[in-house]
């Protein structure tokens, strides 16, 4: 299985503000991040408050994403791997703030 070095995406969305945390990088077969993405997010929909759904889907490089939606079916966090850090983060940011 191919290795790949990708980093490791948080954002969450905040009353007046986005906030990103840019994890790894990391190292390990696709398999590994969509897992590791997967975890991230039911762990976090699994601890809130509130309940949550989360929905996987590649992202626009083909990376594993994940979005974690509140109860209105608002989506308030994403988790994502990717090569191009600042690109894949200006467009999750995008969607956060649309979403807000």
């Amino acid at each position: 299985m191919e290795k790949l070095e990708l980093l490791l995406i948080d954002m969450q969305a905040e009353p007046d503000d986005v906030n990103v945390d840019i994890l790894g990088p990391y190292e390990g077969s696709l398999l590994d991040f969509y897992q590791d993405v997967r975890d991230r997010a039911c762990e976090i929909a699994r601890n809130s408050s509130e309940r949550n759904v989360v929905e996987m889907e590649p992202n626009e490089e083909g990376y594993p994403c994940a979005s974690i939606y509140n109860e209105k079916g608002t989506i308030y966090r994403q988790i994502f791997a990717s090569k191009d850090g600042g690109t894949m983060a200006n467009r999750a940011l995008k969607t956060l703030e649309n979403f807000r």
